[in-house]
Parts: structure tokens; sequence; C-alpha cells
């Protein structure tokens, strides 16, 4: 939320700069943990970004790891697994991948999968109720479908905005919707990629804002123009 504040104040100009650009997608892929993102971000880092994305690194990384444990069972090359995660050397993940008990190759070239769930396999004992074992994905409260209606209605009202051909109407129209999403920017935001398509949106609704003006003053000076001159009396 912070972070989106933070960016919608920014002048126009610096929004639109590659950097902050790139800083809006390493945030919304770290906040929705796509660590396969992330690191194809970090290699594209501009500037020194890349030592600021350090800090958020080893996090993902980890999250990498415990996904790679679930999804493959048989051998995962370890070469590959450095690429995705941007390590310099084997050196820097064995320590990590030892942590974490995922066994590797003699020769450190796959990580063994079978070999890992065989060691992380819990010891076997009586099933455990269904209501212990059970996880459910928690439904979403009422604010945040509240939220996510309020966007997508908002989202429509652009799109009836985009379409209208008066550009007065048209600026009038832009200029409530510049509020609404202001009011929606100041609320918590539950889903990053909802409050990605929002961030769009009021950038949307800004341009839609200027260039109506203009048409709207356009239109105002092309009529002036209309107007026949009123011819002076010559005096005899």
């Amino acid at each position: 939320m912070e972070v989106m504040c933070f960016v919608a104040n920014l002048d126009s100009d610096l929004r639109k700069s590659p950097e902050v650009h790139h800083a809006l997608q390493v945030w919304t892929s770290f906040a929705s943990g796509d660590y396969y993102r992330f690191f194809k971000l970090y290699k594209a880092a501009p500037n020194m970004s890349a030592y600021l994305m350090d800090n958020l690194a080893d996090a993902l990384r980890e999250k990498a790891i415990k996904s790679l444990i679930k999804a493959y069972k048989l051998k995962y090359p370890l070469e590959k697994l450095l690429e995705i995660l941007v390590y310099p050397s084997k050196e820097y993940i064995l320590p990590l991948l030892k942590a974490r008990k995922v066994v590797v190759t003699d020769d450190h070239r796959f990580v063994d999968l079978n070999a890992t769930h065989a060691r992380l396999a819990p010891a076997v004992g009586p099933p455990r109720p269904a209501a212990l074992t059970a996880n459910p994905r928690p439904s979403p409260t009422t604010e945040e479908k509240d939220w996510k209606t309020a966007v997508a209605t908002l989202e429509a009202s652009v799109a009836r905005a985009r379409a209208m051909s008066d550009a007065a109407e048209r600026a009038e129209a832009a200029k409530r919707l510049l509020k609404s999403c202001k009011r929606l920017l100041k609320t918590p935001r539950f889903d990053p990629a909802v409050a990605n398509r929002l961030q769009e949106l009021l950038e949307e609704v800004r341009g839609m804002k200027k260039k109506s003006i203009k048409a709207k003053k356009a239109e105002k000076e092309k009529e002036k123009n209309k107007k026949p001159k009123k011819k002076k009396k010559k005096k005899s």
C-alpha cells in the first residue's frame, strides 16, 4: 500500500521512467512470490538497483527451493537451478541446500529429489484426522470483495469514458474517475495484481483527462473561428 501511494504521488515523467517501471515490476513479483520473474528482473536491473534487490533475493530463493522439492520427483540439474536463482557458482548454493536437507549427487551435477523426499518424509504413523490435515484457503473477507468489486466497476467506467465522443463529457468523466482512483489507492489493497491494474487505470485516466481538456479547448477555438466577423461600417 505504501509503495503504491508513493508511486502515485510521483511526477508523471518520473513515474514513466524505466527505473520506476522496473521497481514496480520487482515489487509485484516479490509480493506475489514469483521468483522466476523476480530473478529475471534481477538480471536486467538498471543502475545499481540489483544491490537493493539483494535484500529480497534470499527470501525468494528459499521459496524457489521449497517449490522445487514439491514439484519434482526425479533429478534436477544444479546448473539450471544456479541460473534461475542467479548464483555465481555452486559454492554459494550448496550450503543452502544442505541446510534445507536437499540431497545433491556426489558429482554436484544434480539435485536428487527422490532422495530428498525420502529424507524429509515424516515417520510413518497413524493417519491424522481430516480436520487437522486440511488446510483450506481462507475465504476472502467482505472488505476484500468490496474492494475488488470497486476496482472492477472503476475499470468498466473507464472503458465507458474512453468510448465517449464528446470531449467535454469525457473530460468531466475523467475528472470524476481520477477522484475514484485516488480514493481506492488510499484503501488497503489485498491482491497485488489487482492493485497493479488500479495503478494502470490511474495512469490512463490522467492521460484521458489531459487529452480531453486539450480537445475541448480545440473545439471551442474551432467554434470561435466559425463565427462570422462583423464588418465595421465605413463613415461616409
